[in-house]
């Protein structure tokens, strides 16, 4: 199988859970696959981030939306000379394209992002969807990002052969809202990545100095919420039930946001200068991915009590580094938490201070949580995703998907 991956997206640090769920699975087809040929689209600033050495059946082919629109206004040129010599206004452009999709010398394209680039549009696609949350709550995106987020999704889930979606939730959304046939769907979960395990015995003073070296945190004495401030990540919700814990039990924790600032970062801000919590809440920004273990790993327990999730990969990583769970009873979250987590509505602010609260306060609490959440990360393994997503390629490519079952026989080393 001759497979293209467009990650041309990929700016380090934007993208969220879907640049770890790109970077995560190309390093496990790098470590697993001697025998399907690979073609990598990335931005030239991603370059050196895969080891290919030793591996001849993979290639990288650099492009990015900048180079993309050139393309565009270059073919649009093309087109008008095509005109003006007298030939068809369709063929010039459309030999144009040929030509580029003929270098990339692929069967299949497997995009990440939930559409596929117009560079590609010619090609036969398999696409991982993470939500169709404009579907849902659409007052979380400007009119214009909506209809383009609707436009790229029609068109896109029409033209794909099948579809990967992160969890049985976004499954189910794209049956019932968009009457996508069950049969095109596959589910693949996610996973966390290797380096959030529980912290190493003995190693709790280093945490603690780290912590306050770096960020001034004490140990134990914040929540952790690590989301870019999108509406729908509902950081108002943990905001309103700190100030409440402060003031109902004088309980003066802080609250640490990681993340990128969006749309939200601006009502945030006033929210937090209102409540007078300027000296417990902390947006330190995007943080270094070596540093999200031990913020995990200091944090008295993760709350996320998003709105909307695909998949929801703070869950996972917490669970798998030992850290209490409070998540939302919303779409995926529960699916993920299962019995490791205490759900709750992502909106009762009260049902969040109390939990918040009790999770400070139970000590036997925490134990179960904690040992439970160790239990359930185990289930998930981005080598388990890798080899269930090339399963469903593998299907694709040679015709023989049948139901939401793919094919198990890709020529990997699966041991």
């Amino acid at each position: 199988m001759r497979l293209c991956i467009d990650m041309r997206w990929m700016t380090p640090g934007s993208a969220g859970g879907i640049e770890q769920q790109a970077r995560a699975f190309v390093g496990c087809l790098i470590e697993i696959d001697r025998v399907n040929r690979y073609t990598l689209i990335l931005p030239p600033e991603c370059g050196g981030d895969f080891d290919l050495r030793g591996r001849p059946n993979f290639r990288i082919v650099y492009r990015n939306s900048t180079t993309a629109d050139v393309r565009r206004v270059g073919r649009a040129l093309v087109r008008r000379l095509g005109e003006a010599l007298g030939g068809s206004s369709a063929r010039w452009p459309d030999r144009w394209a040929l030509g580029n999709l003929h270098r990339l010398d692929a069967d299949l394209v497997y995009s990440f992002p939930g559409y596929i680039n117009p560079d590609l549009w010619e090609l036969r696609h398999v696409v991982s969807v993470p939500d169709i949350q404009h579907e849902f709550c659409p007052e979380f995106f400007s009119p214009a990002a909506l209809a383009e987020r609707s436009r790229l999704f029609d068109q896109t889930l029409e033209r794909a052969e099948h579809i990967c979606a992160m969890s049985h939730h976004t499954r189910q959304t794209l049956i019932e809202r968009l009457g996508i046939e069950a049969d095109r769907i596959s589910v693949t979960h996610l996973a966390a990545d290797e380096e959030f395990r529980p912290a190493a015995p003995g190693s709790e003073a280093l945490t603690a100095a780290f912590l306050a070296e770096r960020y001034r945190l004490k140990a134990g004495a914040y929540f952790f919420f690590p989301a870019h401030t999108w509406p729908h990540k509902n950081h108002v919700t943990a905001i309103r039930a700190l100030a409440r814990l402060r003031d109902r039990y004088g309980v003066a924790i802080a609250l640490v946001c990681t993340g990128g600032a969006r749309e939200a970062q601006g009502e945030l801000i006033r929210l937090v200068a209102e409540l007078g919590l300027d000296r417990q809440v902390h947006f330190p920004g995007y943080v270094p991915r070596e540093d999200m273990r031990r913020l995990y790993h200091g944090a008295a327990a993760l709350v996320f009590p998003s709105r909307f999730e695909g998949f929801g990969m703070p869950i996972l990583e917490a669970m798998a580094c030992g850290t209490p769970v409070l998540c939302a009873d919303a779409t995926s979250l529960p699916e993920i938490a299962g019995n490791a987590g205490l759900c709750l509505p992502a909106l009762d602010v009260e049902r969040w201070t109390e939990a918040m609260h009790l999770i400070l306060n139970d000590a036997a609490l925490r134990c179960e949580l904690i040992a439970r959440g160790l239990e359930r990360a185990k289930l998930f393994s981005w080598r388990r995703y890798a080899l269930r997503t090339l399963a469903v390629l593998s299907a694709v490519n040679d015709g023989s998907l049948c139901g939401t079952r793919a094919a198990s026989g890709s020529m990997v080393d699966a041991s």
